[in-house]
């Protein structure tokens, strides 16, 4: 009985951490085992990877394009406590992608495909979305925390 006791305070002082996340696409609130302090320390790392590895696009009006278009979206997802960053790489790559916590890259071959910055801020848009729903973050936990099994992700 006494075992049983202290796991169930081990178990309680390990959720102390976890919180939940109203998550406006499933229109649910989400349980989140990862703070978002830490999702956003993640992201962080991961970006400074990025911009070591990947040749960031020196070209300001792009970059002030994509950033501007990228803040006017960001301000309106519901994870205002979220700062978003957004970044262009050089090279002719037609893609996007978005790490944890805030961080956004598009490639300058993507941006020179689009015909208008309503194109532009569809990609954008998805890629805050992905941010917004914490799909990298929940893709972590059901792997790590429940050995891939989750179902909801």
């Amino acid at each position: 009985m006494r075992c049983r006791a202290a796991a169930v305070a081990l178990a309680g002082l390990a959720l102390t951490g976890c919180s939940t996340n109203y998550n406006l696409a499933r229109q649910r609130e989400d349980f989140a085992v990862v703070s978002t302090t830490r999702e956003v320390a993640t992201g962080a790392r991961l970006a400074q990877q990025v911009e070591r590895e990947l040749p960031m696009l020196a070209d300001t009006a792009i970059q002030e394009r994509v950033r501007a278009i990228g803040e006017r979206l960001a301000a309106m997802s519901d994870r205002h406590e979220v700062l978003y960053h957004f970044g262009v790489i050089d090279e002719d790559d037609v893609n996007a992608f978005s790490l944890p916590g805030g961080w956004v890259y598009v490639y300058r071959g993507l941006v020179e495909k689009t015909a208008s910055d309503d194109e532009l801020a569809g990609v954008l848009a998805h890629e805050i979305g992905h941010i917004a729903a914490r799909h990298a973050m929940n893709r972590y936990e059901a792997e790590f925390f429940t050995d891939g099994n989750r179902t909801d992700v």
